[in-house]
């Protein structure tokens, strides 16, 4: 993570250099959004992973699939699924379920992109890759609830 790293999640930034990062990341991702498709608009503007859970991550073949549930009260709870083709992780993806996810970030770097997000026990997980799509369906609280708990409990063992 560029900007949203261990630093910026446990509030060890100078009030200057956190308003500094949100910003440098808006415009930078005003850039990327001008330059890209509309797919990346469109998930820029109108979905937040912000205290989303992860579900599910996996690969097959060169796609990476990553499931969540985000929402709010406001706007209602939804599942999304994202597919990354041509997609590459540097990490082991299969100890990344059940992660809260506090901040993600889009990157480009020549031709690749890269989807990166970190978790409120400041787990990171990068995901490069050509292009993404996603679908999206309703959910609801008591889901998002029931995972967030398990979530919870899942940082927890791993803090002991």
């Amino acid at each position: 993570m560029k900007y949203f790293d261990k630093s910026f999640i446990n509030g060890e930034l100078s009030d200057e250099e956190y308003e500094h990062r949100i910003s440098s990341y808006n415009n930078d991702l005003k850039l990327f959004l001008e330059k890209n498709d509309i797919t990346f608009a469109i998930f820029a503007n109108y979905i937040s992973l912000h205290d989303a859970i992860m579900l599910d991550i996996n690969k097959q073949r060169d796609i990476i699939t990553s499931s969540y549930i985000y929402g709010s009260n406001q706007i209602g709870y939804y599942e999304i699924e994202i597919h990354f083709h041509n997609a590459s992780c540097d990490k082991n993806i299969q100890n990344f379920s059940l992660l809260e996810i506090v901040y993600t970030e889009f990157s480009c770097y020549k031709n690749m992109y890269t989807f990166s997000c970190i978790s409120v026990d400041a787990v990171e997980l990068d995901i490069d890759f050509d292009y993404f799509d996603f679908s999206v369906k309703h959910s609801s609280f008591s889901v998002y609830m029931g995972l967030l708990k398990k979530s919870i409990g899942r940082v927890s063992e791993n803090i002991n």
